[in-house]
């Protein structure tokens, strides 16, 4: 959208998605075990908790987003920076709230505090959106509605 991007741009976007699919897979640690799909996380879940490896990855979300707050300077970026990364430690905080027994008590009890909500009640809200969400795809469906350009082109 910019036209171009300068060299440092363009690695921090690059770093920026890999951030933000090492979160995603990092959400789906459960589901990526139970169907055999390798990841760094659901190699490592096999049977050791996952501590180190989202230690680092809260290391790695910080570098990122530092590098892309000196790279895309100026007061019109503060607020989104801001937003960008209390969404990144947000969707952090909700892969362990979703996989406890992944990680250990200790990290747990050390994560908790940061997030605006317990853990137990984002799992509870997690599940409260996933039934009403499948509601109403089910109430679309039935209208023949279409909820994405994917499932127009017969990909979802």
């Amino acid at each position: 959208m910019a036209g171009s991007l300068t060299d440092a741009e363009a690695e921090f976007l690059v770093g920026y998605g890999t951030l933000l699919q090492l979160l995603d897979d990092l959400q789906d640690v459960t589901a990526d075990r139970a169907a055999g799909h390798m990841t760094i996380f659901s190699r490592v879940a096999d049977g050791r908790p996952l501590d180190p490896v989202a230690i680092r990855l809260l290391n790695f979300m910080d570098r990122i987003l530092e590098a892309g707050t000196v790279r895309f300077d100026g007061a019109r970026c503060r607020s989104l920076w801001r937003a960008i990364r209390r969404n990144c430690v947000h969707l952090l905080l909700q892969a362990v709230a979703s996989n406890r027994g992944l990680f250990t008590a200790k990290l747990v009890r050390e994560l908790e505090p940061h997030s605006p909500f317990p853990f137990a009640s984002l799992n509870k809200l997690k599940r409260r959106a996933e039934r009403r969400h499948a509601a109403i795809k089910k109430t679309w469906a039935k209208r023949g509605v279409r909820l994405s350009v994917w499932e127009a082109v017969g990909e979802e």
